[in-house]
Order: structure tokens, then C-alpha cells, then sequence
């Protein structure tokens, strides 16, 4: 059997009377398609695009001009020690003031006497070991 490829085809005549037909009876036939004129291109035009930019220039050259600018003034003082320092001791009282703080707690502590309780076990110990003896018992 063989493959056709995806550009063809296959047409088969039904089985027919020879004699009564007269014509290809039982044949079968193949068609395959073909380029005949190979793809082409065709070439477009796509517009450009075009933007605005602007910008400011200065048509006349610069200038120079002298403007006055008042002047500000300002006073400055500053204390400076005309004696040298001496080593003299100045006695400044102390201020104190009484802080008085409440505190409040819980906690208590009580000693509290728990009588002595005892108790007395004794227990049975046997002294001579356990042991097995057969016993015959009537039927």
C-alpha cells in the first residue's frame, strides 16, 4: 500500500459490467496537486510617523547690566573675660524635697501547726515455702 502525501488524493471506480458500461470498471486513480507559478511578494508602503518637537531658542545674543543690591547689616556682640578665672568656691545650697511613696502588697505569712499524724502496718509473711502435693479425690 502506498501513502499519498497531504496535497493528494484518491478516486476509485466501483467495480462494474465491463460489457454493459464499456468504460474503466474496477480502475482507480490518483491526484496529487502541484505549484504551477511559485508564491510571490508584493511590497507595501507603511506610512511613517512623524512627531513635533519644540524647542525655545534665544534669537538675540545676551545682555549684561549692573543691578544694585542693597547691603544688610547686622550687629554682633560677644562677652569675652577681661579678668583671668579664679579658683574660688561658691557654695550653692541644696534644694530636697520629701517624696513619700504608698505601697500596697498581699503577701501575708502565716505559720499555721499541722498535727503529727502516724499509722501502723504490719504484715504476714509466711515462713515456710509454698509446696505441692498431689491428693487423691474419689470419683
Amino acid at each position: 500500500m502506498q501513502r499519498l502525501s497531504s496535497d493528494a488524493s484518491f478516486v476509485k471506480i466501483p467495480d462494474c459490467d465491463p460489457n454493459a458500461n464499456g468504460g474503466p470498471c474496477g480502475m482507480d486513480s490518483c491526484t496529487r496537486t502541484i505549484v504551477v507559478r511559485p508564491a510571490s511578494t508584493k511590497t507595501i508602503d507603511i506610512p511613517k510617523e512623524t512627531k513635533v518637537i519644540k524647542t525655545t531658542v534665544m534669537i538675540t545674543p545676551p545682555s549684561t547690566r549692573v543691578i544694585e543690591v542693597p547691603e544688610v547689616r547686622k550687629t554682633m556682640s560677644k562677652r569675652v573675660m577681661i579678668t583671668p578665672p579664679t579658683k574660688e568656691r561658691i557654695e550653692i545650697p541644696a534644694i530636697t524635697e520629701t517624696v513619700q511613696r504608698t505601697i500596697y502588697t498581699n503577701e501575708t505569712f502565716n505559720t499555721i501547726n499541722i498535727p503529727y499524724q502516724s499509722m501502723t502496718f504490719s504484715k504476714r509473711l509466711m515462713a515456710i515455702a509454698i509446696t505441692t502435693r498431689a491428693i487423691e479425690t474419689p470419683n
